[in-house]
């Protein structure tokens, strides 16, 4: 393992020792460009030899399924998810690592999708392909550093990792090395003092007849530094690395009663960084970011066999029968096309005065054509022409069948039943053709998942003051949050930290799946059938429809038609976004403060009016119960009644005079609720008495009265 004290002649032992370890995985791998991209590559030297002078055809059929399977790949999705994974890990901060990483996708260079892509194209021909991530300013006039994914053409030639390291996705490498070709006058300009002097890249270009001249292989030599850092665990359950930011916080987390629980020692790893080429090093040795080494390759079919890395793509196994192919059809075109033409043979006694016809038979349309009959002679008869080994053709076809299987898809046209066939069941067949791939779709997605876990490592070391960054989503759309914000917070009196990506850790997967575009479709269509049982569907989510309707102008209307909704209500409020809450918050605030029109005025006067009047009888009919009771007690001590039967016919009817009131009373009420609803609806306001204010009267003035009726 590599060291920050290795010494040069050691790093150059572990480039050669990478070099021999992998040395026949690579030559296979470059043999499959050379037979895709070299003219001749489908053909043997020695055969070339051979066939000097002779027709030499190349039907080829490899570079097709090459671009077949390269085409599905490029038209899926390779969508990353994050979620937490351990100590204080957050959903929302896992939401705002996964916008983060899709926006250093988007914003590297050509596109992380485009850099995928053309991976994937290196690992379908020759099994092995990849790309790299480095730290670095995104926009030349900014402060702010970012990561960014690089794209390494022809990674066969210039990647290679510790041959310790097993995993697929090399994530267990201690270190690893990258070759970059550069011109002797720019290796001048950047290294005046280097020896010019090339490290070697163990391979032979055989694809073109020229290479560079000139050139000068420099390497960038990757390794991880092991650290022991301490770990404490503190009574609420946050682990936290004991260092400068911790030891900052201490006092304060002690305040809030969060004590160390327990601590323990841990190996962390650094990766560091240097330059060297064929004599010495070139730059002396930097920390990096990084804990992984920044460097992702994907294998196709990826195996370990005998300690060794097997790896294949789907060029290899189809070299073979393609080979034969093309070996055959330039057999059937020299014994048949090139072959001598069939001849007629006749006397010229039989000949004799239909020379002219005769010497036009292979362009007369004559339906008969006449010689002269001559006794004892033989008819005019036909020898030669092209007579293809019939053999050539069969072989020919089982070419074919055997490039068709060890791709692993199916040809549905090649079955004679296919138009008697459901479209289930050619959509079982479709299906059973596209999985022939499905080996180097995970591969695609193992290498993402691990260029993210590497981004997602280091971001908290990149992103690691205030800064405003942008979060991408998939469906397109973007959002702006300032990330590590210090707010004081006057409630607790203390300063609280906002979008901190340095707390908690959290796991990264990346999955394939149909494009975007495609699951839109698939959404519009989903929602019309629905829309078909039940019509209400379109009202609840209109915004969601238009959204997946992928055509100019959508965008906005889907915006507008949100808008609507969110005025109606008909947005969830777990569903709506703080601007969204925030607008609304802003239109109640204006409605209340928003003087009334002039409708809404006289609307209002009417509606003051009446009130004043229900209030006025209210007034009279308390006013006459309170005569009525008056006059009542005096008729009592004036009679004095004193027999039961007396007594109880005065309770009865003081009984029906209360309940005489309380009608009058309710119906008041009731008249009062109404008008206070008519200057609710015109001011636009929920604070006027309303239909609980009417049943609280109500229950207030039986209180009262079956008070009044309690005390005699």
């Amino acid at each position: 393992m590599a060291t920050v004290e290795s010494t040069y002649q050691n790093v150059v032992k572990d480039l050669r020792e990478a070099q021999s370890a992998e040395r026949e995985g690579r030559e296979k791998a470059r043999e499959a460009d050379y037979f895709i991209n070299a003219r001749d590559g489908q053909w043997e030297p020695n055969i070339i030899q051979q066939y000097q002078g002779k027709p030499r055809y190349t039907i080829d059929l490899t570079s097709g399924i090459v671009s077949d399977a390269h085409g599905e790949m490029s038209s899926m999705d390779f969508s990353i998810k994050v979620r937490p994974a351990g100590g204080p890990a957050t959903t929302d901060i896992a939401l705002h690592y996964e916008g983060l990483i899709r926006n250093i996708e988007n914003n590297s260079g050509v596109g992380a999708k485009y850099i995928y892509r053309t991976a994937g194209k290196q690992m379908l021909t020759g099994g092995i392909g990849g790309w790299g991530i480095k730290q670095g300013y995104r926009d030349p006039f900014s402060f702010d550093q970012d990561l960014i994914i690089y794209p390494i053409s022809n990674f066969v030639d210039r990647v290679w990792f510790d041959p310790g390291a097993e995993m697929q996705d090399a994530s267990d490498a201690d270190w690893g090395f990258k070759l970059t070709s550069m011109s002797l006058s720019k290796y001048e300009q950047d290294f005046p003092k280097g020896s010019g002097m090339s490290l070697s890249r163990d391979s032979y270009g055989t694809v073109y007849a020229c290479r560079k001249s000139n050139e000068v292989i420099v390497g960038e030599h990757y390794w991880r530094k092991p650290e022991t850092v301490e770990l404490v665990r503190m009574t609420n359950g946050a682990v936290f690395v004991v260092d400068e930011k911790f030891n900052a916080v201490k006092d304060e987390l002690a305040e809030q009663g969060i004590t160390a629980e327990r601590t323990r020692t841990s190996n962390a790893y650094r990766v560091y960084h240097q330059l060297l080429d064929g004599a010495d090093f070139l730059t002396g040795q930097k920390e990096t970011v990084f804990t992984y080494v920044p460097l992702v390759p994907v294998y196709g079919n990826f195996e370990v066999s005998e300690d060794q890395l097997v790896y294949w793509g789907l060029v290899e196994k189809h070299m073979d029968p393609q080979r034969i192919l093309n070996y055959i059809e330039s057999r059937k075109v020299a014994e048949g096309a090139l072959a001598p033409r069939a001849k007629k043979w006749m006397t010229k006694q039989q000949a004799a005065g239909h020379e002219p016809k005769l010497q036009t038979l292979n362009t007369n349309n004559d339906p008969v054509q006449f010689y002269n009959h001559i006794p004892d002679q033989q008819p005019p008869f036909e020898t030669g022409g092209a007579q293809i080994n019939p053999g050539l053709s069969e072989t020919s076809a089982s070419m074919n069948r055997y490039m068709q299987t060890i791709s692993g898809r199916v040809d549905p046209s090649g079955d004679p039943d296919l138009g008697l066939q459901s479209g289930v069941a050619l959509e079982a067949l479709q299906n059973k053709g596209d999985t022939g791939n499905i080996s180097y779709f995970t591969a695609m997605e193992i290498g993402i998942a691990h260029c993210c876990r590497i981004i997602g490592d280091a971001i908290p070391r990149v992103y690691d003051a205030q800064r405003e960054v942008q979060l991408d989503f998939l469906d397109g759309s973007t959002k702006s949050i300032t990330i590590n914000q210090k707010i004081f917070d006057k409630d607790s009196q203390k300063v609280v930290e906002l979008n901190d990506l340095s707390k908690g850790t959290y796991s990264f997967i990346c999955s394939s799946g149909t494009a975007f575009y495609n699951r839109q479709q698939e959404t519009v269509s989903a929602i019309n059938n629905i829309a078909k049982i039940d019509p209400t569907i379109i009202q609840t989510g209109g915004d969601v429809l238009l959204n997946n309707i992928p055509a100019p102008g959508m965008d906005k209307l889907a915006k507008r038609k949100r808008a609507q909704m969110v005025s109606q209500g008909l947005i969830p409020e777990n569903e709506l976004t703080p601007e969204e809450v925030q607008q609304i918050q802003k239109d109640q605030a204006a409605a209340a403060n928003q003087p009334p029109s002039a409708m809404d005025q006289a609307l209002i006067a009417t509606a003051e009016a009446d009130r004043e009047k229900a209030q006025a009888g209210t007034a009279e009919i308390m006013s006459k119960i309170e005569e009525r009771e008056k006059n009542f007690m005096l008729a009592i001590e004036k009679l004095g009644l004193e027999s039961d039967k007396n007594k109880a016919k005065a309770q009865n009817d003081r009984s029906q005079l209360v309940l005489d009131a309380m009608k009058a009373q309710d119906e008041q009420i009731k008249i009062l609720a109404e008008t206070l609803n008519i200057i609710k609806d015109a001011i636009g306001a929920d604070s006027i008495i309303g239909p609980a204010n009417t049943e609280s009267y109500k229950k207030q003035s039986q209180k009262l009265l079956g008070a009044i009726v309690t005390s005699d």
